[in-house]
């Protein structure tokens, strides 16, 4: 039974040293848009997904009819929908 209480006390202590150290982290979050990247490395990445990816992929979704199964699927249009284009 010694063993158990020194035990929790320890466990006790020791959980309480960590939660005090985590609220003094020196890292804390901020807003995204506050973000600038200015490197060489993921500003080409981020700028790639940006114009070609992200307009690619919204492209296929029109010429597949996926869009029009998103209107229809949220009540937004009346319609069947189709299967995926393959």
């Amino acid at each position: 039974m010694k063993t158990l209480v020194f035990i929790s006390l320890v466990f006790l202590l020791l959980s309480q040293k960590n939660s005090a150290q985590f609220y003094d982290y020196p890292i804390s979050t901020i807003d995204t848009k506050n973000v600038k990247l200015t490197d060489n490395f993921w500003l080409p990445k981020i700028k790639l997904i940006q114009e070609k990816t992200i307009p690619y992929a919204f492209d296929k979704c029109e010429k597949e009819g996926r869009m029009e199964n998103f209107l229809i699927a949220g009540g937004k249009k009346e319609g069947k929908w189709k299967d995926a284009v393959r």
